[in-house]
């Protein structure tokens, strides 16, 4: 059986049957970025799950979906639920799943509001002026920004507890 590439790479390859990535109207660093924003993301939910859970319960072996664990981070009295945070993690895993289905799908600055929004909340609890919105100059800036700002609020979580 012989494989065939996609149409829409079939056109857009070389010799070596390697594709031009830059051919394909594809930003693969944006792509790149936003994936590791929500493998990270989902990283510090599974450690936060696993702290609020029993012990002997393996949560990687529980292959939870990123979706599962949404849910169960959810929770009234979940500390994620502070500045926005929940609202900010479903926003992304939109945004991830829109790329994943429309490749050529576009992030505008409507789209990351909802994260200015929780990291202005975030700054005001902390009684804090940062400079964060000055370093988001772009939708996936501002995503890089708020990954930072809540796995370190998560971090600082499970560092407390854990005395």
């Amino acid at each position: 059986m012989k494989l065939t590439l996609p149409p829409k790479i079939k056109e857009r390859v070389n010799k070596s049957r390697r594709p031009k990535w830059d051919s394909l109207a594809v930003d693969v660093n944006f792509l790149g970025e936003l994936l590791a924003y929500h493998l990270i993301v989902e990283h510090y939910m599974t450690r936060y799950i696993e702290a609020n859970s029993p012990r002997q319960f393996d949560w990687d072996a529980a292959r939870a979906s990123f979706v599962q664990k949404l849910q169960l981070i959810s929770g009234d009295g979940s500390r994620i639920r502070a500045f926005g945070f929940l609202e900010c993690i479903e926003q992304l895993n939109k945004l991830r799943n829109r790329k994943a289905h429309r490749i050529d799908a576009t992030i505008e600055e409507e789209d990351v509001a909802i994260f200015r929004e929780s990291l202005d909340k975030f700054d005001q609890a902390m009684g804090i002026k940062s400079k964060n919105t000055e370093n988001m100059t772009s939708p996936i800036q501002t995503i890089g920004v708020f990954t930072w700002v809540f796995c370190s609020y998560v971090a600082g979580y499970l560092t407390a507890i854990s005395d």
